[in-house]
């Protein structure tokens, strides 16, 4: 299953754009009245990651797995070592299919902030040149708030 943005709904822009206008982004999901927040990178090579802000509770971070990357390459033993030793989860029936990360919001930004960039930089090797698209939206999810299960519908 690869991810496919419309592109008349995402934004192009540059690894090191994107990583260094990251804290601004989070920054201001942190501030937006909407409860939750989705933000999708999506890297040339058909990798992608998505950060979900629900509004005073989480802050969850997903990267893709092998079990969904459709054209894009698959993470190499050393890459998912690399994901585990940051503080990833391994993807589970429970979690669902991507590598995440659930923050709250007391531990939230930087922390997030560091992990993204550790997976853009040294995991994926991207460089700062490299095109991402990304694309924010608002997203209903689960009335109990538990980001294991994630979004139900999108809101556009």
């Amino acid at each position: 299953m690869a991810l496919s943005l419309p592109n008349s709904s995402r934004s192009p822009s540059t690894v090191s754009s994107f990583l260094g206008n990251l804290p601004e982004l989070i920054g201001a999901m942190s501030h937006d009245p909407r409860k939750c927040l989705v933000v999708i990178a999506e890297f040339n090579n058909g990798r992608y990651l998505q950060l979900w802000v629900d509004h005073g509770n989480y802050i969850k971070l997903e990267v893709q797995s092998n079990q969904v990357r459709g054209e894009g390459p698959y993470l190499s033993m050393e890459e998912e070592r690399r994901l585990r030793s940051v503080g990833f989860g391994k993807p589970s029936t429970y979690f669902g299919p991507n590598w995440w990360i659930i923050n709250d919001w007391q531990k939230g930004f930087l922390d997030l902030f560091a992990k993204i960039s550790v997976v853009v930089n040294d995991v994926w090797n991207e460089r700062p040149e490299h095109v991402v698209w990304v694309k924010q939206f608002e997203a209903l999810h689960n009335q109990d708030s538990d980001p294991s299960q994630g979004i139900l519908s999108v809101d556009e």
